[in-house]
């Protein structure tokens, strides 16, 4: 009994191999296959290893930081006697974060909005109803912050 192995090359080409040579031919494909298998299954591990290993460096990183950055921001804020309303504005201009209960995704909860002092709020509880200050500030940049963390429940503000 011959034992035999083809392989097409190309559209058209084979490679016919008979006896001793095609055996070895079977052993010497499998064997790289195995070897090509091995090598990406572990550059797969690497990879989901890494990957894993950077995102729980930056949720535990990014606790840390956007508590600490939570209080950089509560010591920018100022207080709402602080400053003086001119006409529909405040001297020095001002931006506040403002709570307002809304629905978000089907469920009623906190949804956090922010803008100029006290335009915005008026126009929040025209709006909602009603609108809880939570901070002011001097800087747009600020608030801007404060609202985002605070819609995406990075921080908690008691």
């Amino acid at each position: 009994m011959a034992f035999g192995v083809s392989f097409r090359v190309a559209r058209g080409i084979y490679f016919h191999q008979s006896g001793n040579g095609a055996a070895l031919t079977v052993v010497l494909l499998a064997a790289l296959l195995g070897a090509l298998w091995f090598y990406a299954m572990l550059a797969l591990a690497v990879f989901v290893g890494v990957t894993l290993i950077g995102y729980a460096v930056v949720f535990i990183g990014g606790i840390f930081m956007t508590n600490s950055r939570l209080k950089d921001l509560d010591a920018r804020a100022v207080s709402p006697t602080a400053v003086k309303v001119e006409g529909n504005y405040t001297a020095p201009r001002t931006w506040g974060v403002y709570k307002v209960e809304a629905f978000k995704n089907g469920q009623r909860g906190a949804d956090y909005h922010l803008g100029n002092h006290p335009v915005r709020h008026r126009e929040l509880e025209r709006e909602f109803g009603a609108a809880e200050l939570v901070r002011l500030f001097t800087s747009r940049a600020d608030a801007e912050e404060l609202k985002y963390m605070l819609n995406k429940n990075l921080v908690s503000i008691k």
